[in-house]
C-alpha cells in the first residue's frame, strides 16, 4: 500500500474531494429547510374557513375574544388586528368566533 491511498485503494484526495463535495451537499438542503420552516411559519396563522361559517364578530363574547384564544396571532401591538390559524382573513383582538379555544 503506498502512501496516498487508503485500505480500499482510494486516493487522498479523492477521499478529500468526496468529503467537500459531501459537506457543500448537506449544506444546501439545511438552507432550503430553513426556507420551508419559514414558508410553514408564514401560512401557519392563515385560516381558510370564512368568518361567516364560524359566526365570527368583531365583539367579544363575554370574556372570551380573539385576544384570549390559543388560534389567535396579535398584529404589531395589542390593539392592531392579527390574524387566525383557523379563520380566513384579518381578525380583530377583540372579536369571537366559535372557534375559540382558551388560550
Amino acid at each position: 500500500m503506498t502512501k496516498d491511498k487508503t485500505s480500499a485503494g482510494i486516493s487522498r484526495r479523492t477521499v478529500l474531494r468526496n468529503l467537500a463535495t459531501l459537506g457543500a451537499a448537506a449544506a444546501a438542503p439545511a438552507s432550503l429547510l430553513v426556507d420551508a420552516s419559514a414558508a410553514h411559519a408564514a401560512t401557519k396563522c392563515h385560516g381558510t374557513t370564512p368568518k361567516s361559517a364560524l359566526q365570527y364578530q368583531s365583539k367579544p363574547k363575554g370574556s372570551h375574544s380573539c385576544s384570549n384564544c390559543q388560534l389567535f396571532c396579535p398584529g404589531p401591538s395589542s390593539t392592531a388586528m392579527g390574524t387566525c390559524k383557523v379563520v380566513k382573513g384579518s381578525i380583530s383582538p377583540k372579536g369571537w368566533c366559535s372557534a375559540w379555544t382558551p388560550g
